[in-house]
């Protein structure tokens, strides 16, 4: 089982964030806390699941490879 994560996928010039998965305390409103997901830019936060790195590479895997 996984206690603490942070994944951080970025775009192809390492400059700009496409999502951030963590569970760091930081967000104590949301739900699922401490899961959460940084979307697009730092600021943007949403609830998410405990993520490991098999899901990681799932998302990662059906994003590029979709339509």
């Amino acid at each position: 089982m996984t206690d603490s994560y942070r994944y951080q996928w970025m775009d192809s010039t390492h400059t700009t964030l496409r999502r951030r998965w963590d569970n760091a305390p930081h967000y104590p409103d949301l739900q699922n806390f401490p899961h959460h997901c940084h979307v697009g830019h730092e600021d943007n936060v949403e609830p998410a699941l405990l993520m490991d790195i098999t899901h990681l590479l799932n998302f990662i895997t059906n994003k590029i490879t979709s339509p």
